[in-house]
């Protein structure tokens, strides 16, 4: 058993590494604020793991404690995603996330409390229900897409984490640690992710694919719900401004050609950024889409180009544009040679 908590407590050290590093994916994002609470989330559950495991420095109340809190912090990144919009992001951390942190850490704290520290936390069914209820709905935004796999990894997390406060399983610290180890997983899968949206954005040369992986980086990041709102707003765009391109999941729509894709995409530019606005800054944005979108509106496509241009006027088009040019030498002529033939 020594073993195997040494070995889960370097695994919940890795997590929090892993975590440290992927700081640079959420630059210029109101995702920082779930990033910083995944990093609160990844330290407490080090403690907790040498506080159960190595060092076993507490007694069972407070170390049922800890674990609790560990589990109950591994769902705040997710909360704090359902109000990462600006400019109401940072009032959602101190009106909603910590607020629900104190609400379901109450019926253990009480426990705890009038126990004087000497019985371990068992929640009631109704505490219980009401953690299980709230990991539920903040997995739930992230599934469809690319953290599909990471989001039910944390799930599981969620749900071993808080293993040691369920009174009808067996208090195994080893079913605790184990948590360390799926929580690594999801860090890794979810980093992963992210990495690949990045690059693919870099690599992007024209900008519908510069929008696409825009979109879909969005997505994996804040979840369905909002990608979902953000849709409807969308629609009503394209209704009132006329676009050319519809905006679904997967991306704007295509049209014939890739020039006029690329002109229809420029057009619908000002509104997209104004929707990813709320969640990105604008430097961040102007980086990857405006140059892009000054190079398409300079060069419209061709289709559009010809339409636009004067057809080369013909023979006859030259002759009559010349007689209306120039009226008086159509008219002097003939006057003149009439006056030679009556002298």
């Amino acid at each position: 058993m020594s073993a195997y908590a040494w070995l889960m407590t370097g695994l919940a050290a890795m997590n929090c590494w892993q975590v440290l590093r992927q700081r640079p994916l959420h630059t210029g994002m109101t995702s920082v604020y779930s990033w910083c609470w995944t990093q609160i989330s990844a330290l407490v559950l080090l403690a907790a793991a040498v506080l159960s495991g190595p060092f076993a420095l507490l007694n069972p109340a407070w170390t049922s404690g800890l674990q609790y809190l560990a589990a109950i912090l591994m769902l705040t990144p997710a909360v704090c995603l359902l109000g990462a919009r600006r400019p109401g992001v940072a009032a959602w951390q101190w009106f909603v996330v910590l607020p629900l942190v104190f609400v379901l850490a109450w019926p253990g704290a009480i426990q705890i409390v009038n126990s004087r520290g000497r019985i371990p936390i068992e929640l009631s069914l109704p505490a219980l229900s009401g953690f299980l209820l709230v990991a539920l709905m903040s997995t739930a935004p992230g599934l469809g897409r690319g953290m599909t796999v990471a989001c039910l990894l944390q799930l599981g997390t969620t749900l071993t984490a808080v293993s040691p406060v369920v009174p009808w399983l067996p208090r195994a610290p080893w079913l605790f640690l184990s948590a360390a180890s799926v929580q690594l997983l999801a860090t890794v899968l979810a980093g992963r992710c992210l990495n690949r949206h990045h690059a693919r954005l870099r690599q992007s040369a024209s900008l519908h694919q510069q929008t696409t992986q825009l979109w879909l980086l969005f997505q994996d990041i804040y979840g369905m719900i909002w990608a979902q709102r953000l849709l409807d707003r969308a629609r009503e765009f394209e209704r009132t401004e006329k676009w050319a391109c519809s905006l679904t999941l997967d991306g704007f729509t295509t049209l014939a050609t890739p020039a006029e894709t690329e002109q229809a995409i420029a057009r619908t530019l000002p509104a997209f950024r104004w929707l990813l606005g709320r969640f990105f800054s604008g430097t961040w944005l102007d980086s990857r889409l405006t140059a892009a979108a000054e190079n398409v509106l300079r060069h419209p496509p061709e289709s559009s180009a010809s339409s636009l241009a004067s057809p080369e006027p013909s023979r006859d088009d030259s002759d009559s544009s010349l007689s209306l040019q120039h009226p008086t030498e159509c008219t002097h002529g003939p006057q003149k040679t009439d006056s030679r033939r009556v002298r």
